[in-house]
Order: C-alpha cells, then sequence, then structure tokens
C-alpha cells in the first residue's frame, strides 16, 4: 500500500477552446467524477455522455474528443462480440481520445495487445514508474507517482502502433499511439484526485493530443 505524503497541488486548465467532448459511459460508478476533471481541464468544453448501448446512434466526427470511460467491473472486454460500437470507434477514429481502465483495455484488445484477468480485484494507490517515453511526455508535480487502480484486468502487451509510458508492478499502466492521438490508462485519474498524479497524466495527455 502507497502512503498518502501530501495533496497535490490542483490542477491547471489545458485549454479555453470551446471543443465538444463525447464521454462514453460504461457504466463507471465515477461518470460525475469523470465529468468534473475534463470540466476542470477544459473548462469551455461542451460535454455530452452517452451510454454504452447508444454508442452506435452517435456520429463521433462530430466531436473533437473522445472519452472511454472505465466499466464496472464486469470482463466484457475479454469478449470479442461484446463493446462492437466501442471497438469499431477505435480501429476508425482519427480524433482525439482517452480510454481509462476499460477503456484502455478495450483499446488494447482492438488494436491486438494482450490483456490477463486478475483472480481479484486490484484497488488503492500504486507507484507508477515511466519509461524512457513516458519521461518526454508525461509530467505531474512531484517525483514519486502515484496514481489509484480499481480493475480486474490487466494490460500484459500493447500491438506495435502503441507504445508504453507507464508501468507497474501489474503491467502495463499508460501508453499512447504512435501516429493517432489516442492516450490510454489503466488507473483512475477521476478518483482522489488530490492523492492521485492520474489527473496530472490525463492532463500530459490531453496537452499532447489536443
Amino acid at each position: 500500500m502507497v502512503r498518502l505524503k501530501h495533496v497535490n497541488p490542483p490542477l491547471t486548465m489545458v485549454t479555453r477552446a470551446k471543443i465538444r467532448v463525447l464521454i462514453i459511459y460504461n457504466y463507471t460508478r465515477h461518470l460525475y467524477r469523470i465529468h468534473d476533471m475534463l470540466a476542470e481541464l477544459l473548462p469551455n468544453a461542451e460535454i455530452k455522455v452517452v451510454d454504452r448501448p447508444h454508442v452506435r446512434t452517435i456520429k463521433w466526427q462530430d466531436y473533437d474528443l473522445i472519452f472511454l470511460t472505465g466499466g464496472n467491473g464486469r470482463h466484457y472486454v475479454l469478449d470479442e462480440r461484446k463493446l462492437k460500437g466501442q471497438r469499431a470507434i477505435i480501429k476508425e477514429c482519427t480524433k482525439p481520445m482517452i480510454g481509462i481502465c476499460l477503456g484502455a483495455e478495450l483499446m488494447v484488445a482492438t488494436l491486438g495487445g494482450k490483456l490477463h484477468a486478475l483472480h481479484k480485484v486490484r484497488r488503492w494507490h500504486i507507484p507508477l514508474h515511466l519509461t524512457e517515453k513516458g519521461e518526454q511526455f508525461i509530467h505531474v508535480p512531484d517525483e514519486f507517482i502515484k496514481v489509484y487502480e480499481s480493475h480486474k484486468i490487466h494490460i500484459t502487451e500493447v500491438p506495435d502502433d502503441l507504445e508504453v509510458l507507464a508501468t507497474s508492478k501489474d503491467g502495463i499502466e499508460a501508453f499512447r499511439h504512435k501516429q493517432r492521438p489516442m492516450w490510454g490508462v489503466q488507473f483512475h485519474p477521476e478518483v482522489m484526485k488530490r492523492y492521485n498524479h492520474g489527473a496530472h497524466i490525463v492532463s500530459s495527455a490531453l496537452k499532447d493530443i489536443l
């Protein structure tokens, strides 16, 4: 368990631009926290939330940023017959996109990476280790990076199109696409932001892809 030594500094906004954000809701219990985090980083954004079953009714091309949320603990991502609407968007989308937890797992699975189901839920803060590439893209206000985990699946291998930015004892924690404006994080940046560097990592992602 990671000791919470101090409170993180507040987030700073990424842009004042009026952008349209689409949140694809995979039934995470933290939806309102995701909304609040994005509103803090993108104060003039117009944010729309669409439930997972209605993804095919949405024209993703009309949005400037697509955000795939975490899920509700079920292993849908391991079944290729599930979540087909989001898988199609991941394959086709050229707009900026960020996935957290299930959203990140879905990106990896869709693009040809590997996932592994855990025997029990990983939950609480853990230390994060940046790769050489991660040090180029991720900027946090502390030497010791910690994030909040709550998941039953971890990422063990990314496809060639993705590059690993951060890892933990469980596996791959953050990645970005080499050619497309796409990031994924295994952890929950929206939870306990005062003690969790995850939101600062999302800020780094937004600065990279917007």
